[in-house]
Order: C-alpha cells, then structure tokens, then sequence
C-alpha cells in the first residue's frame, strides 16, 4: 500500500490510528484503492467488527483529476 510522502527523505506514512478512529493513506489508483479495500476487508475478518461507511470520509489530494476521483 503506498502511503503519503512525508518529508524530502522519501519516507512515507501509510496509516493512523487512534482510539477509535483510523487513517488509510494510499494513491489515487485503481491499485490503491483495491489496497484500501483490501485492507478494510481483512480488518473486519480479523476483528468482527464492520466499518461504518456512513460515518467514513474520503478525501482527494488538490491534485487528482477528476477522473481519478
């Protein structure tokens, strides 16, 4: 999963977690976002817990076409 670029070093981050949130960073790609699902996917089977999407957010780089989106 590719994450986002964090400083000059090329490190990047590619989640957050907090207490009950968590942050997926990923590219704006086909490839990314099956990562993301992915991800979210394996997390629910591991855990038993569903993500409530009516309460998740996406957000786009100011650089994305619209396409991409």
């Amino acid at each position: 999963m590719k994450g986002a670029p964090i400083s000059r070093a090329r490190f990047s981050i590619n989640h957050l977690f907090f207490a009950d949130d968590s942050i997926l960073f990923g590219d704006a790609s086909r490839e990314g976002a099956e990562a993301v699902r992915d991800v979210i996917k394996e997390y629910e089977l591991i855990s038993g817990q569903r993500v409530n999407f009516d309460k998740s957010l996406i957000y786009f780089g100011a650089n994305v076409n619209h396409e991409a989106k």
